[in-house]
């Protein structure tokens, strides 16, 4: 004949620590186990799957909805001392659970729980009111983690705050580029615009020694030649400077008026040259890098 113990056959339950978004431990305080807390659950019926059973053990002993369920392990325990049955053997299906909306009201089954708690995982493990079993759940997949959905979430959102930073530095960093450009661009035009008054200040100066020499005297002595080939010299160093800022004379006589180039302050007869034609330069102009920055005054034949 079987034996005693081989007639009976082991309690097949399952249940959920449910955990909220402070990582806490929801469990209640069971009368069947010494009044230590444990987590709610309950035995699986015939065509329940574990998470069925769960889901509706959870809403029958607390009256919460749960989702997001996800198996940790299964546990045999074999004539507990804490449980009222002594001799009873539980294969336990142990799932984490989330709560299925907020402000759900609990209500317990008093047969079941006659209260509840939100537990830190530490504060479950250090409580001498925790079942040693549900200790031991909480201790190796609870502690020092977070909930996997939180995790996840909570992951989802740190992605997002560093997609939003490193698009914010992007932008910046793109700004901060295009101010050095604007403010390198600005600098050169400062510069331009610099040498630009200084040459323009420049020029008359070069103007007048171009005159002064042009009234030389027919009758100098070899002291007076000396110093006038000086003022020469001192006059083709002044053309060495505008030549080294790209400054040239534009062309005059001789050549088809422009008015972009030339600016007519009168009109004489010439034989020599077909009417439209420049005949006399009244004072020089110049071109800087291309760019007229003095038109020179002339004469144009009729």
């Amino acid at each position: 004949m079987p034996s005693k113990n081989k007639q009976k056959k082991p309690k097949v339950v399952s249940v959920a620590y449910i955990v909220n978004d402070n990582n806490q431990i929801f469990l209640v305080r069971s009368p069947k186990w010494q009044n230590l807390y444990i987590p709610p659950g309950g035995q699986i019926e015939h065509g329940e799957t574990p998470e069925e059973a769960a889901i509706r053990e959870m809403k029958e002993e607390t009256n919460l909805d749960i989702t997001d369920l996800d198996l940790l392990t299964t546990t045999s325990i074999i004539e507990s001392e804490k449980y009222q049955d002594g001799s009873s053997h539980i294969i336990s299906f142990q799932h984490r659970a989330r709560l299925k909306g907020d402000n759900q009201e609990i209500i317990l089954d008093k047969t079941e729980g006659t209260s509840y708690k939100w537990f830190d995982p530490e504060e479950a493990v250090n409580s001498k009111n925790v079942e040693i079993n549900t200790k031991e759940i909480i201790k190796k997949y609870f502690c020092g983690k977070k909930d996997e959905n939180m995790s996840k979430s909570g992951c989802e959102s740190c992605e997002d705050e560093k997609r939003e930073l490193k698009q914010g530095w992007q932008r910046a960093l793109a700004d901060y580029k295009n101010l050095q450009k604007e403010i390198e661009d600005r600098k050169s035009d400062w510069v331009k615009m610099s040498e630009l008054q200084v040459l323009e200040e420049f020029i008359p100066v070069y103007n007048n020694f171009k005159l002064a020499i042009g009234y030389q005297p027919s009758d100098f002595n070899p002291e007076q030649e000396k110093w006038f080939q000086g003022v020469e010299q001192i006059m083709k160093q002044f053309g060495v400077i505008l030549e080294a800022h790209e400054v040239e004379e534009i062309e005059t006589v001789g050549v088809e008026f422009d008015p972009e180039l030339h600016e007519a302050v009168g009109e004489e007869e010439s034989d020599e040259y077909k009417s439209g034609i420049v005949i006399k330069e009244l004072e020089a102009g110049y071109m800087m890098k291309g760019k007229v920055i003095k038109p020179a005054k002339v004469v144009v034949s009729k």
